[in-house]
């Protein structure tokens, strides 16, 4: 009983000891990243760029936040209601369809008369 809680005690340390190297490594890969695009940007484009994209921006996040947020649970909407947004949806692209149908028909027609007047045969 005594050595389950004590490598309990050890995991949860090691696990915040990586959570916290992790962080660690973030904020320097992030500094380095800046640093490239600052030593680019100041080649390419002479100037300076905006301070504030230096800034890290790393919440510190501890292991019972991380638990706490750790899953969601989502519903989805029932069958019926899925189907008939499926008909609606249906029903929408098969009327800007039939409007488009009936413009391309509208506008070969009146091109059509157009060549008809303007090259009278």
């Amino acid at each position: 009983m005594e050595r389950s809680k004590d490598s309990k005690e050890e995991s949860a340390k090691s696990a915040s000891e990586y959570a916290e190297k992790v962080r660690q490594f973030m904020i320097e890969s992030r500094i380095w990243q800046n640093t490239v695009y600052a030593a680019a940007s100041r080649k390419l484009f002479g100037n300076t760029p905006n301070p504030l994209l230096f800034a890290p921006s790393y919440p510190s996040t501890t292991l019972p936040e991380q638990e706490r947020n750790a899953g969601r649970i989502y519903t989805l909407a029932p069958l019926w209601e899925r189907f008939v947004a499926e008909i609606i949806e249906i029903a929408i692209v098969l009327l800007l369809k039939v409007l488009l149908l009936i413009v391309a028909f509208e506008i070969t027609e009146t091109l059509s008369f157009l060549w008809g007047c303007l090259f009278d045969v």
